[in-house]
């Protein structure tokens, strides 16, 4: 399993606990359910990128509010991920003019 199926694996774990929560406090209903569980699952298993899914999941945040702490998340996780690359290139930088 590469990196990218690792994510998407994640990804529909997260949305998966989001939707089942949701069910259990009744504001989704079976329907609903149904057609986001099947479009969730589709629409995954085509994302070719990790950029691919994290537009996948504004959008789908955006229609179903459910999702949208799955969404904050990743976006959380992404800045910090460019924030550390950031200070390590500061970092470096400042040591190569040190020495």
């Amino acid at each position: 399993m590469d990196d990218l199926d690792s994510y998407r694996n994640s990804i529909g774990i997260k949305l998966a606990l989001a939707v089942a929560s949701a069910l259990k406090e009744n504001k989704m209903s079976l329907d609903e359910y149904s057609d986001v569980g099947a479009e969730i699952v589709e629409r995954l298993r085509d994302m070719l990128s990790v950029d691919e899914i994290r537009e996948y999941l504004k959008d789908i945040s955006e229609r179903y509010p459910i999702f949208a702490s799955v969404y904050l998340e990743e976006q959380k996780k992404t800045q910090q991920a460019k924030d550390e690359v950031e200070r390590k290139q500061v970092t470096d930088e400042l040591a190569h003019v040190s020495s």
